[in-house]
């Protein structure tokens, strides 16, 4: 019998980049990555890695377009609230650009 074992994140996306008969992969934006590890379970330093890193690639211009944007991506489970995100989008902010 062969498992299968499968890792993915929902994605907003229409923009199919690798389509197979039993596999289809779509893009996801910056700001969709940035939510979801904002959002997620927060394993530290994974997660706050990898943070700092697409906060480095969306770039310092617009700090509140790019809060609000992540924010529309955040996931509905584990559910973090307002405060916890913003909390952490702030952290993650002065780290990847002071």
């Amino acid at each position: 019998m062969t498992e299968f074992l499968f890792f993915g994140l929902q994605t907003k996306s229409n923009k199919p980049i690798f389509s197979h008969a039993n596999l289809m992969v779509f893009t996801a934006s910056w700001y969709e990555l940035l939510g979801m590890k904002l959002s997620g379970a927060w394993r530290r330093d994974a997660d706050y890695h990898d943070a700092i890193h697409i906060l480095r690639q969306i770039g310092d211009k617009n700090r509140s377009d790019t809060l609000k944007k992540s924010m529309s991506f955040r996931n509905f489970s584990p559910f973090v609230d307002d405060q916890t995100f913003i909390k952490r989008f702030d952290r993650t902010w002065s780290d990847a650009f002071n």
